[in-house]
Formats: C-alpha cells, sequence, structure tokens
C-alpha cells in the first residue's frame, strides 16, 4: 500500500488539515497523527492499524497496483462516452441586448432561428440524443430570453419526439434582464429548473460593463427580478472578473444579503481572459491566474460568511466540459452544430449542421480524441484532479500555460473547505457546537 499521490497537507498551528484532491476528502490532524502521517511518507505501508485503517478508508492510502493518473483517464472517458445522458446547448438567438466589453460574441451577426430551422433543429434533438436516459437542453445566446416564444416551441416539439423513457431537463443561461414574472413561468412550462445570471460586482461596476443599447443602468432589475424567480428556479450567479472589478466585489455580496436572497443563490467568480484572441477585447484588462487566485479567495471567504452556496471545486467534474462528450452538441440559429459554445458563430469551427451532421469530421473528432493533461507537466501534479489540465479548447489551440488558480490557492480553499464545513454543522445544530 502507498499514500495517495493527490494528498495535499495544509499545515495548521496544532496540526495539519489532510486534504485528497482526487476525491475530495478533508481530515483534521492533530500533532501527533500528523508526525504519524509524515512518518508514513518515507516508510512502506505493510499493514493497516486505526490511523492508517482510516487513511484507507478516506482514500489517503491506495494500493500498490493502481496507477491513480491513468485511473482518472479512464474515469475521463467513461464520464465522456456514457450515452445515458445528452446535453445540447440552443442558441435560438445570438442577438443580445447587452454590450459588454468582453463577450467573445462581439462582432457576431445578430441572427435568429426560424421556424423552419426550430422544426429541423428538434428533429436532430430527438434522433441524435433520444435513446439517452436523460437529456439536458440548455438555452443560449446571445440571450436566449429575448426568443422565450421560440424556447417555447423549440421545447414543444424536441420533448414530442423524445420516448417516454428519456427524462427531459433544462437550464439556462441569461443576463436576467428579461427575467420576468411571464418569463419565468414560460421557462417552468418548459422544464427549466436552473438558470445561470451574470452580475459583475457592484452596483457601479456592474452597470459600467453590463450595458444595454439604450444605456440604462441594469443592476437593481436583475437582482430584483432574481428574487422574484428563486422561488421557482434554481439561481446561480456568475461573476465575470478583471481588473476592472476585481475590488468592487463584496458590495454584490452585501446586496443580495440586504435582499435575503443570501442562503437561496449560488455564487462562483469567472476569470476573464483573452484566449480566444478578440481584438474586440483590447479594452479590458485581464488578472492571471494567479492575481485572480487572490481575489477568487478574499470574495469567497466572504461569500460564506454571509452564508451563501459556494462551490469551492466548480469545474473539477471527470467529464471536464461537455465539448468533450460524444453526446453533446451546441446549436447555433441557423442550425450550425459545434462541439465549444466558445466556437459558435465561426463557421470554420462548425462540423456541419442539423440536417447532415459528421460526428467524424476534424471539428469533431479533435474534440472526441482529446486526452486530457500536457505531457510530462500534469501526470505527477497534486492539482490535476481539481483542474483535469485545464481547459480543453486552449489546449487544443495550442495554449502551452493551462495551469489555472488553483495551483495558487489551494492552500486558501482547503482553509475555506473546513469553514464551510464547520458552519454546516453548526447551522444542522441549531447554532450549537
Amino acid at each position: 500500500m502507498k499514500l495517495s499521490q493527490y494528498n495535499y497537507v495544509r499545515k495548521q498551528k496544532d496540526g495539519v488539515l489532510l486534504f485528497n484532491t482526487n476525491n475530495r476528502g478533508l481530515l483534521r490532524l492533530d500533532s501527533e497523527f500528523a508526525a504519524k502521517y509524515r512518518e508514513l511518507e518515507t516508510g512502506r505501508i505493510d499493514s493497516l492499524d486505526d490511523f492508517t485503517g482510516a487513511l484507507f478508508a478516506n482514500g489517503f492510502i491506495v494500493d500498490d497496483g493502481i496507477d491513480e493518473f491513468e485511473a482518472l483517464l479512464v474515469k475521463n472517458l467513461c464520464s465522456r462516452y456514457n450515452e445515458s445522458r445528452a446535453q445540447v446547448t440552443i442558441a435560438p438567438t445570438t442577438g443580445c441586448n447587452f454590450a459588454c466589453p468582453y463577450c467573445f460574441e462581439a462582432g457576431l451577426a445578430a441572427l435568429t432561428m426560424s421556424g423552419e430551422r426550430a422544426a429541423a433543429v428538434a428533429r436532430f434533438v430527438s434522433e441524435e440524443f433520444g435513446k439517452a436516459k436523460v437529456l439536458m437542453v440548455n438555452w443560449y445566446g446571445g440571450e436566449p430570453l429575448l426568443c422565450l416564444d421560440r424556447i417555447a416551441q423549440l421545447t414543444e416539439l424536441i420533448r414530442g419526439a423524445l420516448p417516454p423513457e428519456c427524462k427531459y431537463e433544462a437550464s439556462i443561461v441569461t443576463n436576467g434582464y428579461h427575467l420576468t414574472e411571464r418569463a419565468v413561468k414560460v421557462l417552468c412550462d418548459c422544464g427549466v429548473r436552473e438558470a445561470q445570471v451574470t452580475i459583475d460586482g457592484a452596483e457601479r461596476s456592474h452597470d459600467l460593463r453590463r450595458i444595454p443599447s439604450n444605456g440604462e443602468p441594469t443592476y437593481e432589475r436583475i437582482l430584483h427580478n432574481i428574487k422574484s424567480a428563486v422561488d421557482d428556479i434554481g439561481i446561480t450567479i456568475r461573476v465575470n472578473v478583471d481588473a476592472d472589478n476585481s475590488a468592487d466585489l463584496d458590495g454584490l455580496l452585501i446586496d443580495i444579503d440586504r435582499m435575503a436572497l443570501a442562503g437561496k443563490v449560488g455564487i462562483y467568480l469567472a476569470m476573464v481572459d483573452d484566449a480566444l484572441g478578440d481584438d474586440g477585447h483590447s479594452s479590458t484588462r485581464y488578472l492571471d491566474a494567479k492575481a485572480f487566485s487572490t481575489v477568487e479567495s478574499l470574495f469567497y471567504r466572504s461569500a460564506i460568511e454571509l452564508g451563501f452556496d459556494v462551490g469551492l471545486f466548480r469545474g473539477s467534474e471527470p467529464g471536464i466540459c461537455s465539448a468533450i462528450a460524444l453526446g453533446s452538441a451546441v446549436i447555433d440559429p441557423e442550425g450550425s452544430l459545434y462541439k465549444c459554445w466558445d466556437e459558435m458563430g465561426c463557421s470554420d469551427k462548425s462540423y456541419d449542421t442539423v440536417d447532415a451532421p459528421r460526428f467524424s469530421s476534424l471539428n469533431s473528432s479533435r474534440w472526441l480524441r482529446y486526452v486530457p493533461g500536457q505531457e510530462g507537466k500534469c501526470h505527477h501534479c497534486v492539482y490535476f484532479p481539481l483542474c483535469w489540465g485545464g481547459c480543453p479548447r486552449e489546449a487544443l489551440e495550442g495554449r502551452k500555460d493551462m495551469c489555472g488558480p488553483i495551483k495558487y490557492n489551494l492552500d486558501d480553499k482547503i482553509d475555506l473547505l473546513a469553514l464551510q464545513s464547520a458552519r454546516s454543522r453548526e447551522t444542522s445544530a441549531g447554532g450549537c457546537l
């Protein structure tokens, strides 16, 4: 037996926090047990006592014959080629009522799906993915709520064409401006149970970045829309972060807490970067991974202390992202097919249309053949189960430095995980330890 290569030791004054990046196990060891653990790092583990038995049971010790890195790659393949679940992202429009300075879709033509295309999209989805046990449809854009009636039409067509044994689920990515009571009712009727809404920091920063065509402020309207919708649709707030708004984030937490939403919505930060190399991004001042990691740690500490639901290791699932999964597709308003939604609208990245899908084309197969982890760099890296080698699109485009924020703030996140667990125990015990 041997210690897992994914054990990470976080030192504390009275011992250590032992964290396994593979299974997210967390153990607090006092100074006595911390010393015993250090002894295990230099010797063989021939038998199990109470201490090593507990480590083995929780994945901190593994059998000698296990190659943990290879096991993760197998888990990745199983997730990606699992035909029981399919995920389709549909953009009924590439038009948007906002003009955010960092948007990768800047400059794309504002196209809206016709009724004829909608029928073809529904046929494609049901024929290609209807054999799955669960079909997840994600409404995307542009701003999908500009085409609420088309969403309703597509939902009816897709649901009507699916076999009874295929469960239909749906979510939406929206700027929240048109998330009105009517929109929420229509979305609920369409099976939408989750919504991601972007708010970029406190009011001042947000209103400088999330800009509608009429130039009016959007912050208060979006917050009130979230408050009205949250009892019917699960809301996760995404905060896009760069150097221009990184110092103006806690005000958002305070406002959400003031509206009694802290325990009702999820929230996470996303790093705005220039990986797409779009000239339209030139006005944005990007943070590198190290600088972003500091902002992220401070923000999540404030969020946890206010009672927010924070996913500290968001995006670390074995499948990495739907772009490299067999049962996935991104469909634009004209019915063109893509694997990655960041490539939508770039005709040279499409692998054909809903009328003639070619999953063996280069634009599809390069995603399906993708192997996570850079050669010689990720194999022995303790962070690998949390980052999976970075974004597949960036890897396929030849980006070399793909190490993310977790490389710089894992110590902080382990502390925050311990804090979040402690607060959860306090809540479940009615505040009594």
